[in-house]
């Protein structure tokens, strides 16, 4: 399923599960001189979720990566299959390379466009997700050619979101849910692709808080096991959410590296400063208001250690989430916190914080 000829276009693919946190980085990566717009990609996830049913083989997949590839670099050099509504995260509108995105959308040249001056430097940003299975797959497909991200993050500050998420859209109202997923009658669980070989969905779950607390017990390990994977290719960026938010420089050097643009550059600081970054706590940022349709809060605290302890109340007391799943949520803390330990990604300003994670008990003080 290979053509004779691809573009050679650079790829940037932002992967996270749901609430890793991975939206904060494409505004970030539109801020650089020669990305092109980003976007959310859902065709791409489909072929995502038909090879982790074994429903494609490896090669076709691998074949259809660049094939997907190569029609939005071709649109996005038109100006085609460009995101309008204003309020969207992803919009033109917000982009800082808008006035260049709409002099495309009205080049009547669509034979040449493509191929103008340095149309072949421009680098395409994708944001996909629960993509964490693919990597390896990503990289033999696009090779040199790919900067592949992958956003991870502390259960308990994915927990509501996902909570949220299921009640409003999964169950809710699915006609806006656009991952593939099956019912299967003997559980009533919603299976998703990625989870088609997980243990824990042959079992019944009483509640939703129990089904997401299982999920994410298996995402820990299918995290340390695409980091094993993944790791040794050079193009691959693990990014903890968490350690992102307090110290981004960290992660800007490897991306600016893959662009060759310092990230220092005044237009590019100024999107950080967009995003708050860096920040003092987690959620000193921006509260849009689709973060807060799925439960963000920003938490007035002077330190992480404070801003855990408060966030814990607000889960408690006004989300009325009861205290065994505030203790299961910790011991995945801690599952996490020793995993980013053991690979080193763990900054010194976080030792507090792990140290409490460790020695956590209730009350809540």
């Amino acid at each position: 399923m290979d053509k004779k000829k691809n573009f050679s276009n650079k790829v940037i693919i932002v992967d996270g599960f749901s609430a890793a946190g991975k939206t904060i980085l494409p505004p970030i990566l539109d801020s650089f001189n020669d990305t092109l717009l980003p976007c959310f990609y859902n065709e791409l996830e489909w072929f995502i979720s038909l090879w982790q049913t074994s429903n494609i083989t490896d090669q076709t997949f691998i074949s259809m990566i660049r094939n997907c590839c190569d029609q939005k670099i071709y649109n996005q050099l038109l100006g085609r299959e460009i995101n309008s509504r204003f309020h969207d995260l992803s919009s033109l509108w917000k982009s800082s390379n808008r006035l260049e995105i709409i002099k495309r959308i009205f080049n009547k040249n669509d034979r040449d466009l493509f191929k103008s001056k340095n149309s072949h430097k421009k680098i395409l940003c994708l944001t996909i997700t629960q993509a964490f299975k693919t990597p390896t797959l990503f990289q033999k497909s696009l090779g040199e050619r790919l900067l592949f991200v992958e956003f991870v993050r502390d259960p308990m500050n994915m927990f509501l979101q996902n909570y949220i998420l299921f009640k409003t859209v999964i169950e809710g109202d699915p006609r806006k849910d656009f991952t593939l997923r099956r019912i299967d009658k003997s559980t009533n669980n919603i299976i998703p692709a990625y989870l088609e070989n997980a243990e824990f969905i042959k079992n019944k779950f009483v509640s939703t808080e129990d089904y997401i607390l299982s999920m994410f017990d298996y995402l820990l390990e299918e995290w340390e096991k695409m980091y094993k994977k993944s790791s040794f290719f050079s193009n691959f960026l693990l990014i903890p959410m968490e350690q992102f938010l307090i110290h981004p420089e960290i992660y800007m050097d490897k991306i600016s590296f893959f662009i060759k643009q310092d990230w220092n550059e005044s237009k590019i600081l100024k999107a950080l400063k967009k995003q708050y970054l860096p920040r003092k706590t987690l959620t000193n940022g921006a509260a849009f208001s689709i973060y807060k349709r799925y439960g963000f809060k920003k938490i007035k605290a002077n330190n992480l250690l404070d801003e855990r302890k408060l966030y814990l109340q607000y889960l408690m007391k006004e989300k009325k989430f009861n205290q065994s799943i505030l203790v299961k949520l910790n011991n995945q803390s801690k599952k996490y916190y020793e995993w980013l330990l053991r690979i080193n990604k763990v900054h010194k300003d976080f030792n507090s914080l792990v140290e409490c994670i460790e020695n956590f008990n209730f009350p809540i003080t």
